[in-house]
């Protein structure tokens, strides 16, 4: 089964009002700049639009899609460019983290590996995914907030 991860629009829309920005300030000193009939730098503008681009690209591939999906070899974690399979067998904790004043990210899930590693991960549907956890993973016991050893 998958599940949506919690998009953040805080940051989703301070990075177009950045770009937004970027955008106005370019196309008002070019346009500034034609008005007292000034040379125009075509070509640091084209620098300027393509190091963006790039940019731009880079920040989506990194971080976007987020997804998780409840499979019956494990738990499947898409974050950007990472892709993590954990096997039910590994799980030691999975844990609701409470929000937090400085958090942009409201619905987060810790995961506890065996090993020590943690996920910190953001799903949409939090009480459904960790209903589905549950189910594939009966060894872990609900604890209040958490399920666990």
């Amino acid at each position: 089964m998958r599940f949506k991860a919690m998009i953040n629009r805080p940051v989703v829309a301070a990075f177009i009002l950045f770009y937004l920005c970027v955008g106005i300030i370019l196309v008002v000193n070019v346009h500034r700049r034609m008005l007292i009939h000034q040379m125009i730098n075509l070509h640091g503008i084209f620098n300027v639009l393509i190091w963006l681009s790039l940019l731009t690209f880079i920040l989506l591939y990194w971080n976007f899609p987020h997804y998780y999906e409840v499979r019956e070899s494990g738990l499947f974690l898409r974050q950007g460019s990472n892709m993590n399979l954990i096997p039910y067998e590994s799980i030691y904790e999975v844990l609701p983290i409470s929000p937090s004043l400085d958090s942009f990210w409201p619905n987060r899930i810790s995961i506890m590996l065996m090993d020590g590693k943690e996920h910190v991960i953001a799903v949409a549907d939090k009480e459904r995914f960790l209903t589905e956890v549950f189910k594939k993973c009966p060894r872990l016991e609900h604890k209040g907030a958490s399920f666990g050893f």
